[in-house]
């Protein structure tokens, strides 16, 4: 299997577009969104994953949320970023 390759700045930006249109969603596809994300921790710079974590937080501050199933989307996705970012 290749490995994977960083994220460019387009891609980061067009994956935080897609977090924010899936978090006002009820459906699936908060978490979809939520674990690719998860997924692809590693392969995100320091800065990356420093704006992906502002972005959590104003989502979860300011109620985007807009169901239980959003906010365990993005409360998941925020604890691996917070482990990811720590090691």
């Amino acid at each position: 299997m290749a490995a994977k390759q960083k994220i460019n700045h387009t891609e980061m930006t067009v994956l935080v577009f897609a977090l924010r249109y899936a978090v006002g969603r009820r459906t699936y596809a908060p978490a979809l969104v939520c674990d690719f994300l998860k997924d692809r921790l590693s392969d995100m710079t320091d800065d990356q994953k420093q704006s992906l974590a502002a972005e959590l937080d104003l989502m979860l501050k300011y109620g985007y949320c807009i169901d239980d199933l959003s906010e365990g989307a993005v409360n998941g996705l925020y604890e691996a970023l917070r482990r990811e970012y720590v090691r």
